[in-house]
């Protein structure tokens, strides 16, 4: 279960599909070295980005890969 306190490298860890979301929103956690440390709270108050629309899409979007 995502949370705003989910480490990016945590998501990432659990599913490398993550990856092509986040590249999909413009944010480059994919490739910093930081993404262990960041939560996805500190991504979206970077990028300027819904906390809850990205978790959402985040849930969403993995959830119709794992059903496939």
């Amino acid at each position: 279960m995502l949370s705003p306190h989910t480490p990016v490298a945590e998501l990432l860890d659990g599913s490398p599909l993550a990856a092509i979301l986040l590249i999909d929103m413009h944010v480059e956690c994919t490739g910093c070295s930081m993404s262990r440390f960041c939560s996805l709270e500190d991504v979206c108050s970077q990028y300027k980005l819904d906390l809850e629309k990205v978790i959402s899409q985040i849930q969403e979007k993995l959830g119709k890969i794992m059903q496939d």
